[in-house]
């Protein structure tokens, strides 16, 4: 019965975070299965667990993310687990909390560090598998500009990806339509299922270009395409340097208005 509730409750808490209900009580309440199903020897429940930890991680509710930073010890090994979708579901948690980390000025801090340790080991694209690799990149994108020690890293998994799976990461996500069927404007996300049947969660995927720092990713493109001395670039690489041309030029006028900003408020009066 008790692997039963704690899946019921993995789908609960998105509902109960999206209706404004995720009060102190209820998190603590999720909080303590989801503890539970960690230590779980089915790999379904530990998802479960992982996947309420995601859920709580990126509600507002004060102290919530820092209450999972707080489980770190009981989560970072599971690392070393062979499940793909545990290992999908702690790639989407590390970024989380990375990303809070960020929020409040600690992206050197031991917490940190120590999510960055999980993180690496699965950006291994001769060990994981091409499906987790997509999550993951989906995932972390939204913080390289905090940690851009992950690029290289990011960069080397994105061009290992198969043609098919790069490309719908470049793709612009389609509108989201109104009522009546026209295009609304705001992009609708992707929500995918990666293994047919209902054995697999859905996993957002995004467009990359959008949150990627388009000049350091095409700066790290050409470096490692240098290096492996090629006499002509793979379709792989065209289509990110071409993704990163679209998104350069609006990052470099940025910065240098940026720059004049700060040379205006240098320059005495």
């Amino acid at each position: 019965r008790m692997p039963v509730y704690i899946s019921c409750l993995s789908y609960f808490v998105p509902l109960d975070l999206e209706a404004g209900l995720l009060d102190e009580n209820l998190v603590k309440h999720y909080m303590y299965y989801a503890l539970v199903a960690l230590q779980s020897p089915q790999p379904k429940i530990r998802v479960a667990g992982l996947s309420i930890l995601v859920s709580i991680a990126s509600s507002r509710e004060e102290n919530a993310a820092l209450t999972v930073i707080s489980l770190l010890p009981s989560f970072k090994d599971l690392v070393l687990d062979s499940w793909w979708e545990v290992q999908a579901q702690l790639l989407q948690l590390s970024s989380q909390l990375l990303d809070y980390l960020a929020s409040t000025g600690a992206t050197s801090s031991a917490e940190a560090e120590a999510l960055l340790a999980i993180v690496s080991p699965l950006l291994d694209s001769k060990r994981t598998s091409k499906v987790v690799l997509q999550v993951g990149l989906c995932s972390l994108v939204k913080i390289l500009r905090h940690y851009p020690a992950l690029i290289p890293d990011y960069v080397a998994v994105l061009l290992s990806q198969p043609l098919a799976l790069l490309q719908r990461l470049l793709e612009p996500a389609p509108p989201k339509a109104e009522e009546g069927g026209e295009a609304a404007g705001a992009a609708a996300p992707r929500r995918l299922a990666y293994v047919i049947g209902t054995s697999s969660r859905l996993y957002e995927e995004c467009c990359i270009c959008t949150y990627w720092p388009a000049v350091e990713i095409a700066r790290i493109l050409t470096k490692q395409t240098k290096k492996g001395k090629q006499d002509t670039a793979e379709p792989e690489q065209l289509e990110v340097l071409m993704a990163c041309l679209s998104d350069v030029d609006a990052e470099l006028t940025e910065e240098r208005k940026s720059k004049k900003q700060q040379q205006r408020k240098l320059s005495p009066s």
